[in-house]
């Protein structure tokens, strides 16, 4: 990359379920920086991204400005890394479950869930390059499914959110991951 003005960043988009099999998400490759992102991050990257770019040095801000900036990227990079440790976490549960299915049910048994697994056909919407998507109808949709959890008797207090922000998930150490699951399952039950 030695175009002029030109920021020397490439963003390697990876698919959400891969993540738990990469080990490193930036690499410095002297002439420019590689960052591996999936899908749903890049949206706010873009938009971070072009926010910078209206202004042509970062010393034209005020200082307020500048920590604003600082504050939203800043935010932006740790939701990022919380949500792939969040979906590293779950694709590990969920890949235990799968194992305990072909172990612990009876042949029968798991050779009728295999036959309903094979039926199912998971279609989450489509990305379409041309329409954007709303955070207004995203939390829309938000509001509508706690609706539909509260029909359900599902009830999500509000300590449960800060509950959730301290949830230790796993940190690569799995021989004393169970220990910390106890505690945050207590936590969560209060």
């Amino acid at each position: 990359i030695k175009e002029e003005n030109v920021k020397k960043d490439i963003f390697l988009v990876i698919p959400s379920n891969t993540v738990d099999v990469i080990n490193q998400f930036s690499f410095n490759m002297a002439d420019y920086n590689v960052y591996v992102v999936t899908l749903d991050a890049l949206e706010p990257i873009i938009l971070s991204l072009k926010k910078i770019e209206e202004y042509e040095f970062v010393e034209q801000f005020s200082p307020d400005e500048r920590d604003n900036i600082y504050r939203v990227i800043g935010k932006f990079a740790h939701i990022t890394k919380r949500r792939i440790q969040i979906d590293q976490f779950f694709g590990h549960q969920f890949l235990d479950i799968l194992s305990k299915c072909e172990t612990d049910l009876p042949r029968d048994v798991l050779e009728k869930v295999i036959e309903y697994e094979r039926s199912e056909k998971l279609n989450p919407p489509q990305e379409k390059r041309a329409k954007l998507i709303s955070n207004i109808e995203l939390e829309v949709d938000s509001r509508k499914l706690k609706k539909e959890a509260e029909a359900k008797e599902i009830v999500f207090p509000t300590s449960i959110q800060q509950d959730i922000k301290s949830l230790p998930l796993y940190t690569g150490d799995e021989s004393s991951g169970g220990s910390r699951r106890k505690k945050a399952k207590k936590k969560i039950k209060r």
